[in-house]
């Protein structure tokens, strides 16, 4: 049954399909269509594997961004600053080769599907085109997940699970 849902999940990151599909057995993987031009969200799953509760930014897929217009930014937790930006290159955008696919700097010059992050970590969308998928794949984290936020003034984090959790479900400890 793993081997399956792994090759299922592998089937979702080729792009052969983008069925909303949600996993809380081992592996899995969820799709989420943009809700507005400007959002935040983040992986509800951690790389296949990872022992450290981290997430590869090639683990996510993009559907109907346009390479001119559309990307996605990481916040620097120390001054809420863009870090990061990134496009997704997809099967068009590289004219047919399936080497060239993936998460690219905004200049296209480097790639930045090995650029790793830690379970809750989200990003802000920038989103001119309508209707752009996101789809998350990777392993569940299992039983309790400690975030550690110390020393972060601007923590940008999102639900790292593939099901809604409510706010009392959440605790924290060390706020003032």
């Amino acid at each position: 049954m793993k081997k399956l849902v792994t090759a299922f999940a592998a089937c979702a990151l080729a792009g052969l399909a983008f069925a909303q599909v949600e996993s809380v057995n081992i592996v899995g993987y969820q799709t989420l269509t943009a809700s507005g031009a400007y959002f935040s969200t983040g992986p509800t799953f951690i790389s296949v594997g990872d022992a450290n509760g981290e997430w590869r930014l090639g683990d996510v897929v993009a559907s109907g961004m346009n390479i001119e217009t559309d990307y996605i930014q990481f916040l620097n937790t120390d001054t809420a600053f863009t870090e990061i930006s990134a496009m997704y290159v997809d099967l068009a955008a590289a004219d047919g080769d399936p080497e060239m696919v993936g998460w690219y700097s905004l200049d296209g010059e480097q790639r930045l599907d090995n650029l790793v992050f830690s379970a809750g970590t989200s990003f802000l969308c920038s989103f001119a085109s309508t209707g752009v998928v996101l789809t998350y794949a990777g392993e569940v984290l299992q039983g309790t997940t400690t975030l550690d936020l110390s020393g972060q003034a601007y923590p940008f984090v999102a639900n790292f699970t593939p099901v809604d959790l409510t706010l009392g479900q959440l605790t924290a400890t060390g706020m003032n």
